[in-house]
């Protein structure tokens, strides 16, 4: 009887181990066939990996943008020829894709400072990043409100384009996206109701008035003020946003063109905040009657002219030496620079930038964190 018993019980072990371990040996099985079978990964995660590739071989070789401003742009080809990153054909079966990683120095005030920002770009047949620019482009139109090509860029116009973006919590409005990828962008809200441009005293006319030089103006003070404020201006932001060469030609009050920055003859450099030059305005309307920055018909079809009633620009009066452009009432209008205006900050974004979700709208906006 005890035999029996002990035959019974190891039967039901060895039943209890099959039971048990050949279960597991299958999940296991399948899990190696899993991992090495195709070995394929998808496009997102392919796109930190350049990311990543493109880390290694930056401090690999050296190769590392050290003023503000400055960039490199690694090609996917070379990261793959010199097995930093195995090729898109084996991790995604796709051998059509082509892309880069743009690594930027981005908040640098001296040599060596700030932070190095990195930007990826992938296009394949059935896939393009997910990038401001990418999904800006698909808003690219010839009428209505949306984004056109107008000479070397492309600028948003009309009452309602899809140009929303939402940078670490606070809104915006996309202006234009340059020849070279850069997104100018303005803050839909104003950071102060009453300041003046300059108040110096003026010479010309015996008052202080202020002088309407931009680049030696308190309001481009305010603004680099709060750009080095951290508690302002923390190091997120910091690491997106590109120094730029602005236009700060002064333009005659004669003068309604409404090309104002080409063949520049003053060029500021390395610029981080500041402010709508004269023509920004009115290049966004779709008016067609809107032929010149003072025409009363720029306000139509125009979503900048809700954003704010009275705007200071960076831009100054020729004709004299105390007057400057401001937003009135959707009106591009001039005056004393010692006057009191509000004004809304403008900076640059590489439009490679990723994006995490939205389409635009003002419900859906772009939205980079």
């Amino acid at each position: 009887m005890r035999d029996a018993l002990r035959k019974l019980d190891r039967k039901f072990l060895i039943l209890a181990g099959c039971l048990i371990f050949i279960p597991l040996i299958i999940i296991i099985f399948l899990v190696i066939i899993q991992s090495c079978g195709s070995g394929k990964t998808t496009y997102e995660k392919y796109e930190k990996k350049m990311i990543a590739a493109a880390t290694k071989y930056v401090k690999k070789n050296d190769s590392i943008p050290v003023l503000d401003g400055e960039y490199i742009i690694i090609d996917l080809n070379m990261l793959e020829n010199k097995g930093y990153i195995k090729s898109s054909e084996k991790l995604l079966d796709d051998d059509s894709c082509t892309g880069n990683v743009v690594v930027r120095r981005n908040g640098a005030i001296d040599e060596n400072e700030g932070y190095l920002n990195y930007t990826v770009n992938l296009t394949c047949d059935n896939y393009s990043t997910n990038n401001l620019k990418n999904l800006a482009m698909k808003d690219l139109v010839t009428e209505d409100s949306g984004l056109y090509s107008v000479g070397d860029k492309y600028v948003f116009k009309g009452t309602q384009p899809n140009n929303y973006l939402k940078l670490f919590g606070k809104m915006y409005r996309i202006i234009s996206i340059d020849k070279e990828g850069i997104a100018k962008i303005i803050r839909t809200e104003s950071e102060a109701q009453h300041l003046y441009w300059d108040m110096k005293y003026n010479s010309e006319i015996d008052e202080s008035y202020g002088l309407n030089i931009y680049e030696d103006s308190f309001i481009l003070e305010k603004l680099n003020s709060y750009y080095m404020d951290e508690k302002r201006t923390k190091q997120n932001l910091r690491e997106k946003l590109v120094a730029y060469d602005v236009c700060v030609d002064k333009k005659d009050i004669n003068d309604y063109s409404l090309n104002y920055g080409n063949n520049c003859t003053n060029i500021l450099k390395g610029q981080r905040y500041t402010l709508l030059n004269v023509a920004d305005f009115a290049n966004a309307s779709l008016d067609k009657e809107c032929t010149g920055i003072n025409s009363k018909s720029c306000k139509n079809y125009n979503y900048m002219g809700r954003m704010a009633l009275y705007t200071w620009t960076m831009t100054a009066v020729s004709n004299n030496t105390y007057q400057v452009y401001y937003l009135e009432g959707s009106t591009i209008r001039y005056q004393e620079a010692n006057r009191y205006n509000g004004y809304n900050i403008v900076m640059h974004i590489d439009s490679n930038e990723l994006v995490s979700s939205g389409n635009g709208s003002k419900e859906k906006p772009y939205v980079i964190e």
